[in-house]
């Protein structure tokens, strides 16, 4: 493999020599900054020998999100099997056919169907089977949160399984030389060679539902492409970005705050927040064009029943603003109002949440505002000389809401002659003292 200078050509390092294998890339395994992998999976080698390890490469350069200097091949992993089994027990093909699926952050697997293995006795046969090979990267997180925040793809690990298809369902004839296409978290399966006398060749298309675990048989009435097998197959999303697989973070791609696995943010009455919402195609990969239209809503968790019998939010509901700040990225902002428990709904047009929607809100007050705050109280009235005169300052923020105060937000002062005549002494004017009632009032009291 060659990689393109400006007049130079500068050599990678190449894996073991061999053929009949596949390749599959996965882009943006470490969050929105950091590396994608190359996946290599069997082939036959110099004297004919099947690979069993699995190569990968990093291929952070040849993206726009960076990582070392230069593409470069990791040392071979072998990978086992999920119920403890050795590596023989793992697929050893050529002619097969994969797919790469994202499942995570640092997560993805790439999954195998059909192709060319060696049997006992030094023969060969066509197989029929799916496998799924699970890819992990290794990363340290930010407060329990899955963004990856590290990329050492040294640290990766693999392993083998093979998923059981629910209630025993149709699978697709055994063959080599076919194509599988990742289309989201679906795989298409097309054509292929299956060696026998009377339909050498296939002319087939199957849907795997890696969600469901299942296969369906799709047929075509006219303009399906002719038996075939050696073939090629490409995916062109003209979409960019899916609506629905937009991920919801903090500005300039910060995680969430997680509390009990789900997102949930503390905002304050009366001050902006702001947040990022990040396009997403088929393959999770950052979307370099987006363009689509979101809209969200920031409602109260309380309700209430109107008289029809439906439930209704309890208090106030906002509408924040999107706008699109180009290179597949938005920005929401927003002004809470309202204390209380709330829900940030964000919405794609067909009415879908995004991921990390509906996430949890806490608006607590906003501090203190002098010309919100409510005085009352016989004591601003009139008072006896001696006797104690009190009154109650309600604290508020600028929004209205009820918040904890503290004692030094308020100073006092009386206005009045600086001394008293009292029976012909000159007594003067008690300092006023502050008093905290629970649970949020202040209470000032002064002798007069």
């Amino acid at each position: 493999m060659l990689t393109l200078r400006p007049k130079s050509l500068t050599p990678i390092t190449r894996a073991e020599p061999r053929h009949g294998h596949t390749m599959d890339v996965v882009e943006n395994l470490g969050g929105d900054r950091q590396g994608s992998l190359a996946v290599v999976i069997g082939g036959e080698s110099d004297g004919g020998k099947i690979v069993r390890t699995v190569q990968l490469m990093d291929v952070s350069p040849l993206t726009r999100l960076g990582g070392s200097s230069e593409p470069r091949w990791l040392p071979p992993l072998v990978a086992g099997r999920g119920d403890g089994t050795s590596e023989s027990s793992s697929p050893a093909l050529l002619g097969h056919a994969t797919a790469a699926v994202r499942e995570g952050a640092g997560v993805f697997s790439v999954y195998l169907f059909g192709g060319r293995e060696r049997l006992v006795g030094g023969k060969t046969g066509i197989s029929g089977e799916l496998w799924r090979l699970q890819v992990k990267v290794p990363a340290d997180s930010e407060d329990g949160d899955d963004m990856v925040s590290t990329w050492e793809p040294e640290r990766a690990t693999a392993e083998w399984s093979q998923p059981a298809v629910m209630g025993g369902g149709k699978t697709p004839p055994a063959r080599e030389g076919a194509r599988l296409l990742a289309v989201g978290r679906m795989l298409v399966l097309m054509h292929g060679w299956a060696g026998t006398a009377q339909t050498p060749w296939l002319r087939d298309c199957w849907i795997f539902d890696t969600r469901k675990v299942s296969w369906i048989s799709v047929a075509f009435a006219d303009h399906y492409p002719s038996a075939r097998y050696g073939h090629t197959a490409s995916l062109v999303d003209f979409r960019q970005a899916i609506p629905s697989l937009a991920t919801l973070t903090m500005p300039e791609g910060r995680p969430l705050p997680m509390v009990d696995d789900a997102p949930k943010v503390k905002l304050r009455a009366g001050v902006e927040c702001m947040l990022q919402l990040t396009a997403r195609d088929s393959r999770g990969s950052v979307a370099a064009r987006a363009g689509d239209n979101y809209h969200c809503v920031l409602r109260p968790r309380r309700r209430r029943v109107d008289p029809d019998g439906f439930e209704q939010p309890l208090g106030l509901v906002a509408h924040p603003s999107v706008s699109d700040t180009g290179e597949g990225s938005y920005a929401i902002s927003f002004t809470p109002l309202v204390v209380g428990p709330h829900e940030l709904w964000v919405l794609t047009e067909r009415g879908e949440h995004v991921v990390g929607s509906p996430m949890h809100a806490e608006v607590e007050a906003g501090r203190t505002a002098v010309d919100c705050c409510i005085v009352a109280g016989a004591g601003l009235r009139e008072s006896q000389s001696g006797d104690t005169c009190a009154f109650v300052i309600t604290a508020r923020d600028a929004c209205g809401n009820l918040c904890p105060a503290q004692i030094e937000d308020y100073a006092v002062s009386m206005q009045g002659p600086p001394v008293i005549a009292l029976g012909g002494l000159n007594a003067p004017c008690e300092v006023p003292k502050l008093k905290t009632q629970k649970p949020k009032p202040e209470i000032l009291s002064s002798k007069s």
